[in-house]
This record gives structure tokens, C-alpha cells and sequence, in this order.
């Protein structure tokens, strides 16, 4: 199936998405945070750490996930999606972290990984790295 497609790493398109968006926020100035929603290994937060950083546009790259894997689906995501099952994306919290301290090493002060089930947070996060 890669032979097919214009990727050799399942990375790849979302740094292409990342070079392409770097320029367009120099552009137009756009400052701000990085927040991933279900970050998994903290891979593509690591991806667009390397790409936009060099910008000093992003504030902060923030991963948020809760680190238990996929829920069991109801019988209406289970019809749209049936290659889905629960514990799909299942990756340990520290094995993450780990990660996350290896490869952000120098600039680890604005890079921040949330474990935590956000499906039923009433109030919003707070952290010191937001700016």
C-alpha cells in the first residue's frame, strides 16, 4: 500500500501540513499555543515542535490525552467506524513522558503533556507554560 501513496512514514503528511502552515503564521503573525487532542505517542506534538519552533510564534506545544486507549464504541461509532476497537491507541502515560523529556530536551519548559479524560471537565486548565 506505501507504494501507492506519496509517504514513506505515517509522519510525513503531517509535517508537510506543518511546513506548510510555519509560513503562514510568520506571515500573519500569528502567535499562540499548539494543543493536540488525543496525542498518543506525542509524536506529531514532537513534529510540530521541530517545524514551528524555529517561528517563536508558538507559546507553548501542549498534548492532551488520557492515555487508556480507544473506549468501547456505541452501536452508532461502531457502524461508522468498524475497524475501531477499544484500547486501539492505548499508550502508556510514561512511556510518553519519557519521550517527550528525551526529545524536547532544551526547550522542555514550553512543552506540556496532560494525562487526563477530558469528556467530562467542567472548568478550564490552568497552567503556568500558556502565556
Amino acid at each position: 500500500m506505501t507504494a501507492r501513496l506519496d509517504q514513506r512514514h505515517s509522519i510525513e503528511r503531517k509535517m508537510r501540513f506543518f511546513l506548510d502552515i510555519r509560513g503562514f503564521l510568520k506571515l500573519n503573525a500569528i502567535k499562540g499555543n499548539y494543543l493536540e487532542f488525543g496525542s498518543f505517542r506525542s509524536w506529531t506534538q514532537y513534529a510540530a515542535f521541530k517545524v514551528l519552533e524555529e517561528t517563536k510564534m508558538m507559546n507553548a506545544y501542549v498534548g492532551l490525552d488520557a492515555f487508556i486507549g480507544e473506549p468501547p464504541a456505541t452501536p452508532l461509532e461502531a457502524r461508522h467506524m468498524p475497524v475501531m476497537e477499544s484500547g486501539d491507541f492505548l499508550c502508556p502515560y510514561d512511556e510518553v513522558s519519557k519521550f517527550v523529556k528525551s526529545s524536547f530536551k532544551m526547550r522542555a519548559q514550553k512543552v506540556v503533556t496532560v494525562s487526563k479524560d477530558f469528556q467530562n471537565i467542567r472548568r478550564p486548565l490552568r497552567s503556568n507554560v500558556l502565556v
